[in-house]
């Protein structure tokens, strides 16, 4: 009870922090801005960015000129870049002259993310992450600053992890690639996405059950979980001391997580002082702009062994820890195919069971058990270290195709699809 009391008082702090934010956008834009949006007073302040956009464009319309394609990466959510950077560095990498890639974001439809200071600092958040995978920058347009420039070209494919409903581009074909290589119970091909290409991460028994009878129409290309093959990330430590660290990545769903507050889990994690311990929300549950990081916030204080961080990668946290506490969905998964590092899944409601991230967790997991429990868990898993390698190994060639490679094989299904050579 006091758990959702709290919770709730923090939810209304975060709706008036909210309000306040918009009223401070629309002042901003009336008496500094002459009424012009935020990105429009961005793009005319900064024409150097815009000019190497536009080269950008007339370098990509020269390829197209001379025969190359182009595809675009079309997303909302920050987070979905990691998905989509791997196959654009091997694209450009393999096939430079043959193949140019765009990311277009929507960010700005995001309800917490808008289109005042937000979207401002959205946007230079999305181009940091791509100049750290090594993908141009100024491949990347907010989907309003089209107008702007000329040379526009069509894309001969998109690529999406999710349905947009603004997006309205002319493609002859659209791929899906999944956002996780293990599915929750409830997962199906998704309607809500216009798609005819797959590119499917997981063999069976983790993937999708429509695959044993594939709709019409649709292509289903085996290629793996490309993501797994991005160049390591610069890893972030976010605590001085030397002692291990254990991230905590809960799922999606508010409930579940406030029940495991209730268990008296931070209580256990402040007990547990000899260790570092970083509650790491899902991203969408991780804006600044939701309630439930707000109460994080209040009942964390970024105590000496205790951070809350909202912004950080699983690929940046990942190499400097050595644990992760899981319940449902995929990062558990991820997590220790692609860092052989150990997992530990509390128990979640039986309406959860039934999908390949809760078989994985009954073939692979570490350790399951309730909070009360966590603290023997973490001590006995600590001990043994790290996955071996050739464990580590057998996981990923069970559970996934094209493991070690999937990002080669990504790019040459785009390059095929782009072409029409596909099977």
């Amino acid at each position: 009870m006091w758990t959702q009391l709290s919770y709730r008082t923090a939810q209304l702090g975060q709706h008036a922090l909210q309000a306040w934010g918009s009223l401070a956008d629309g002042i901003t834009r009336i008496l500094l801005y002459r009424g012009r949006s935020f990105l429009a007073h961005h793009l005319a302040a900064h024409p150097q960015e815009t000019a190497a956009k536009q080269a950008r464009l007339d370098h990509i319309a020269q390829t197209l000129a001379g025969g190359g394609k182009v595809a675009f990466v079309v997303f909302r959510d920050l987070h979905w870049v990691d998905w989509f950077l791997p196959i654009t560095s091997r694209l450009e990498a393999e096939f430079p002259d043959r193949v140019s890639v765009l990311y277009i974001s929507y960010s700005s439809v995001l309800k917490r993310v808008g289109r005042g200071r937000n979207l401002m600092a959205y946007r230079q958040a999305i181009e940091a992450r791509m100049k750290a995978a090594g993908v141009d920058p100024h491949s990347h347009f907010s989907h309003e600053e089209i107008p702007w420039y000329n040379n526009f070209p069509q894309p001969g494919a998109i690529l999406t992890t999710e349905g947009i409903p603004q997006e309205n581009f002319s493609s002859p074909h659209r791929v899906y690639v999944p956002h996780y290589f293990v599915l929750k119970a409830r997962d199906v091909l998704p309607a809500n996405i216009r798609y005819n290409h797959l590119f499917c991460p997981a063999k069976p028994p983790f993937t999708y059950r429509e695959l044993d009878n594939p709709p019409p129409g649709l292509t289903v290309h085996r290629v793996g979980y490309p993501k797994m093959d991005a160049p390591p990330a610069e890893p972030v430590r976010l605590f001085a001391n030397p002692n291990p660290v254990v991230i905590y990545a809960p799922s999606l769903e508010v409930d579940i997580l406030l029940d495991t507050l209730g268990q008296g889990l931070l209580e256990l994690f402040q007990r547990m002082a000899h260790l570092n311990f970083v509650v790491k929300l899902h991203p969408s549950l991780g804006s600044r702009r939701h309630p439930i990081t707000r109460y994080f916030a209040s009942r964390i204080h970024n105590g000496p062994n205790i951070v809350l961080d909202t912004t950080t990668s699983i690929q940046q946290l990942a190499p400097a820890s050595s644990l992760l506490i899981a319940d449902y969905g995929s990062v558990g998964a991820e997590y220790r195919v692609s860092f052989g590092k150990r997992v530990i899944y509390l128990p979640v409601p039986s309406r959860l069971e039934g999908g390949s991230d809760l078989l994985f967790r009954d073939r692979f997991a570490d350790a399951v058990t309730p909070v009360a429990g966590l603290e023997d868990a973490i001590g006995r898993l600590l001990a043994q270290g790290d996955l071996p390698p050739e464990q580590r190994e057998e996981m990923g060639q069970a559970l996934l195709y094209g493991y070690g490679h999937a990002d080669l094989l990504a790019a040459h299904a785009v390059l095929k699809i782009l072409e029409g050579k596909f099977d």
